[in-house]
């Protein structure tokens, strides 16, 4: 199983247990930096099986999350 936890900040999860987090800060060491509104560059279409974003779309403005949701 893929899942990816977008936003990760301070918070990432497991990657033991599959997951790969992604933050566009990169102090927080996330697996990949970058954008979550364009994540073709990491995935294929229909590849990822799960897409968490915990605690984040508020640290966005308005209009800037809409590509990813």
């Amino acid at each position: 199983m893929l899942a990816i936890n977008c936003g990760s900040g301070q918070r990432p999860f497991d990657k033991d247990q599959g997951w790969v987090n992604i933050d566009i800060n990169p102090k927080w060491n996330p697996d990949i930096v970058g954008d979550w509104n364009d994540l073709k560059p990491w995935f294929g279409d229909c590849s990822v099986d799960l897409v968490v974003s915990f605690h984040s779309l508020e640290h966005v403005g308005c209009g800037e999350g809409n590509g990813f949701i």
